[in-house]
C-alpha cells in the first residue's frame, strides 16, 4: 500500500477513534487525554534530548495525577503536582538548566491544555458534584478538534491555490502566508456554520453560565479564527523542535502520520485559546 493511502486510511481511523472517545463521555475523554499525555511525554523528551531517562516518566505521572484530580473534582489539589515539578525544576536548573526547562516545559505544553480539555464539555465547572455524563456535551471538544482539522485543510487548499510567500521557510517550508490567511478566515466561517447549524439547534444546552459560545455566532467566529492562528503556531512550534532534533517525525506510532505530537500539536495550542474564549469572553 502506498504511503498516500496509508496516510488517508490511518487519518480516517484516527478521526473516528477521537470522536468515538469524545462521544463515550467523561471517561472516554479522560482516556484520550491520558493517551495523548503518554505519547506526548515520550516524544517531548525525545525531541528535547533530555539527558535523564526518567524525565518522561516523571512528566507523564504528574499529568496523569493532575487529570485524575480534575476528573473527580479535586480542583484544590490538581495544581499541586505541577507546583512540585516547578520547585524541583528550579533546584535542577542549578546544574542542568536544559533538563529543568524541558521538565517544566512539559507542564505548559501537555499538562495545562489536557487539563483544560477535561473541563470543556461542561457549562458548570462543578460537574463533579453532578452526574458528570448527564451534563457532558461531547460536541464542545469535537468542535475544537473540527476547527483544528478545518484550519489545516483550508490552509492546505488556500496554499495550493494562491500560495506564493513562505510563512516560515526555515521551520516549515510548505506553509505560506496565503495559506495561513485563507485557512484562518475560512475556519472562522466554518465555526459560524457549525455553531448555527449543529451546536445551537442540537438542544440540551443551558443558556446561562459559561455556554454562551453555543448561542453567539460572533464568539464562535472569534474562536474559529483564534484556534486557526494558535493551531498554526502549535504546528510551527513542534516543527521547530523536530528541526532542532534533526528528525522528520516526533514518533512513529501513527502509520503515515508520525507521532502523537505530529497529529495533536495544533490541538494542544488551540485548547488553551478556545477555553479563554469559551469561558471568559
Amino acid at each position: 500500500m502506498s504511503n498516500f493511502w496509508t496516510r488517508i486510511i490511518s487519518g480516517i481511523g484516527l478521526i473516528a477513534a477521537t470522536i468515538t472517545l469524545f462521544y463515550l463521555g467523561s471517561l472516554g475523554l479522560l482516556l484520550f487525554a491520558v493517551l495523548v499525555a503518554f505519547g506526548g511525554s515520550v516524544e517531548w523528551f525525545k525531541l528535547r534530548k533530555m539527558r535523564f531517562d526518567w524525565g518522561w516518566q516523571v512528566s507523564f505521572f504528574n499529568t496523569l495525577i493532575t487529570l485524575l484530580l480534575i476528573q473527580f473534582g479535586e480542583y484544590t489539589f490538581a495544581v499541586y503536582p505541577s507546583v512540585i515539578i516547578f520547585v524541583y525544576s528550579v533546584v535542577l536548573a542549578k546544574k542542568h538548566p536544559r533538563s529543568a526547562l524541558t521538565l517544566f516545559g512539559a507542564q505548559i505544553y501537555l499538562t495545562l491544555p489536557l487539563s483544560l480539555l477535561l473541563t470543556l464539555p461542561y457549562c458548570n465547572l462543578n460537574f463533579a458534584n453532578q452526574n458528570a455524563d448527564q451534563s457532558f456535551n461531547f460536541l464542545i471538544p469535537t468542535f475544537v478538534m473540527a476547527l483544528v482539522w478545518s484550519s489545516d485543510s483550508w490552509a492546505y487548499v488556500s496554499g495550493k491555490l494562491f500560495g506564493r510567500n513562505k510563512l516560515a521557510p526555515t521551520i516549515s517550508p510548505g506553509k505560506t502566508w496565503e495559506g495561513f490567511i485563507g485557512g484562518t478566515l475560512l475556519t472562522g466561517a466554518t465555526a459560524f456554520l457549525i455553531q448555527k447549524y449543529i451546536l445551537e439547534p442540537s438542544g440540551g444546552f443551558e443558556s446561562a453560565g459559561n455556554c454562551h459560545l453555543l448561542h453567539d455566532p460572533l464568539k464562535a467566529i472569534i474562536a474559529g479564527i483564534l484556534v486557526s492562528v494558535f493551531g498554526t503556531l502549535g504546528d510551527l512550534f513542534e516543527s521547530s523542535l523536530k528541526r532542532k532534533a534533526n528528525v522528520k517525525d516526533s514518533g512513529n506510532v501513527i502509520p503515515g502520520h508520525g507521532g502523537v505530537l505530529d497529529r495533536y500539536d495544533a490541538f494542544l495550542f488551540a485548547i488553551v485559546v478556545f477555553t479563554i474564549v469559551y469561558r471568559y469572553i
